[in-house]
Formats: structure tokens, C-alpha cells, sequence
């Protein structure tokens, strides 16, 4: 840097900047002989010996792009990550990633270890988190990613943090329907919480005649009513595992002038997802009032004989008739 080509005047000085490539080496040393002479008396020279060493540097970045921490993920369902490698040191270097996960966090890489230039940019292994088994709903998990040499020493760890999804699961375990000698039909539904945490349920009931009905609902139910026949009830908190019970009744009509059929529909919605929904409908006959039994006539031994005259004289009429004439 100075002159350059003019020369360089007395007691003046110039400076030369050097660029040493090294060898595709990780270390060594390296005597690089420089020589001056003067334009008009080549003969004369001036000689330095600089001495180089080569010195590997090592470094590199990690960078973590996952779609786990945007949605809860359900359980036994999976989430990704993509885990990506940048090579900041001064030579083409080995990295190794390490991932640490919560008991219930399924953890499989794609690949462990990645080779990158010096300055290169790598999608190094896509990371996939699995929720292992009914593990409760709302529970935290944690992911932590390690980006290593492989000679062991660490460079970075970035990690990722999910939430377990609400599974909401119900199951109708049993109905059994009941009637007593005042006509009332009593139907008891078991259902069981078949999900990963705590769940509610709305229940309706409906009767398609105008007759007495009701819920007899829990006593941690909600129904509002205060006529003591409670036609809708919600109740939260049910635990998973748990066994829930209870009854809707109705009053078989009377002084009905025909036969029929009355249809009780007692539909139950889960709170947490209000589309899983049951649907049960239960049917009871009911009789006229002129065909019930304690209206029909009675029997007897009168009766009966007076019937059997009948049947004989339809029978042998026509015979006595024939001897007559």
C-alpha cells in the first residue's frame, strides 16, 4: 500500500498486505520467506521469514423451526420439528445432536450427526415428539435440543415445549328401564369417562306426549329447576375412569281413548366437545282406558256356561230341526 509503481522516494516506507492460503489441514505451522530488492540493484536483497500457524476454529449455530407449540397435541399423536446446523468455524467440521425429553415424550431423530463446510447452512434431521399413552390433558412437556461437536463439546441447546390435548372419550355403559305398578317408567344410564382428564356433561330430556317426566340428577348437578323435575342438568368435573349415574322417568298416560306408544329421548353432550353426543330413546305401550285389565270383564262359571250353550246350539240346531218335522 503506497506508490506503488513510482517507486519509493528516500527514507520512505510502504506497506504489503499478504493473504496466506493454508493447507486442507486442521493444524500445523507454516514459514512463509518474503524477499525485497531494489529495481536498480537487483543483486542486493532483503529476506523475512514469517511464521504461520494454523489455527482451527470451531463453532457452529443452531437453529429449531416446530409446529409444537402452536397446537395441544392428543395423546398417542405426534408433533415435528426441524432442526438446522450452521457452520461458523473456519473449516469443514463434524456436529452431533443430542435431544432430552419428559418420561411421557416419545423423542425419535431422523440423524444424529452432520459433516458441514466451512459457512454452510444444513437442515441436519427433522425431530419428532410423540405423546406416549393417556398422559393427563393440559399436561406441560419439555424437549431440549443439544448441538455438539463430536468431540463433545457443546456449542447450543434450544427447547421445545408442548401441552397435551383434551381427549374427550365417553362411554354408555349400561341402561336399564324399570316400571312400577303406578305406571311410572324409570330408566337408569351409567356413562364412564373414557378420556385423558376432567369432562362435564349436558343432559336433556324430552317426551314426545304431555305427561309427567323428569331427571333425578346427581346431587353435584346443575338444573335450575324448581319444581323438583329437573328436565336439562349439566355437571363438570368428572374425573377419567370415573362411573357417572343416574335417572329420567315418565308417568304412562291414562284416559286414552286409543292404544299407543310413548317415546322418552334423553340425549347426553360432553361439555368439553359438545359433538360427542348419545342419544337414547325409550319406548312404553300404553293401553286405552276401556282396554285395561281392571276394566275388561270378568270371568266366571255363569259366564262360561252360557258360552258353551251357545257354541252347542250353533252347532246342533239344524239337526233338531230335522227330527221335528
Amino acid at each position: 500500500n503506497g506508490p506503488g509503481g513510482n517507486g519509493l522516494g528516500a527514507n520512505s516506507q510502504a506497506a504489503i498486505d499478504i493473504e496466506i492460503q493454508p493447507p486442507s489441514l486442521t493444524s500445523g505451522v507454516m514459514k512463509i520467506g518474503i524477499v525485497a530488492w531494489s529495481a536498480y540493484n537487483p543483486t542486493e536483497t532483503v529476506m523475512i521469514v514469517i511464521d504461520s500457524n494454523i489455527s482451527w476454529e470451531r463453532d457452529g449455530d443452531l437453529l429449531v423451526t416446530d409446529n409444537c407449540n402452536g397446537d395441544d397435541v392428543l395423546p398417542n399423536q405426534s408433533c415435528n420439528a426441524i432442526i438446522s446446523i450452521v457452520n461458523t468455524g473456519n473449516f469443514e467440521d463434524t456436529y452431533e445432536i443430542n435431544v432430552e425429553a419428559t418420561s411421557w415424550l416419545r423423542a425419535e431423530l431422523s440423524r444424529h450427526t452432520t459433516v458441514l463446510s466451512k459457512d454452510e447452512t444444513q437442515e441436519a434431521a427433522t425431530l419428532t415428539l410423540t405423546v406416549e399413552g393417556m398422559v393427563p390433558a393440559f399436561s406441560h412437556g419439555y424437549a431440549t435440543i443439544t448441538l455438539k461437536l463430536i468431540s463433545g463439546e457443546i456449542l447450543g441447546s434450544e427447547t421445545i415445549e408442548l401441552r397435551v390435548a383434551p381427549f374427550v372419550n365417553w362411554e354408555l355403559q349400561s341402561v336399564e328401564s324399570t316400571t312400577d305398578s303406578k305406571d311410572n317408567v324409570s330408566v337408569a344410564f351409567t356413562m364412564r369417562n373414557l378420556g385423558n382428564g376432567e369432562d362435564g356433561l349436558q343432559v336433556s330430556l324430552h317426551v314426545d306426549m304431555n305427561v309427567e317426566h323428569g331427571f333425578i340428577p346427581p346431587e353435584q348437578a346443575e338444573h335450575g329447576s324448581v319444581t323438583g323435575a329437573p328436565r336439562y342438568f349439566e355437571i363438570d368435573q368428572i374425573p377419567p375412569g370415573v362411573n357417572f349415574t343416574f335417572r329420567a322417568w315418565m308417568h304412562i298416560p291414562r284416559n286414552t281413548e286409543a292404544n299407543g306408544t310413548l317415546t322418552m329421548t334423553v340425549e347426553m353432550q360432553s361439555t368439553l366437545k359438545p359433538d360427542v353426543t348419545f342419544i337414547n330413546e325409550t319406548e312404553a305401550v300404553y293401553l286405552a282406558e276401556a282396554f285395561r285389565p281392571e276394566n275388561l270383564p270378568e270371568e266366571s262359571w255363569w259366564l262360561d256356561l252360557e258360552i258353551a250353550v251357545a257354541e252347542i246350539w250353533n252347532e246342533f240346531n239344524g239337526l233338531f230341526f230335522t227330527i221335528l218335522v
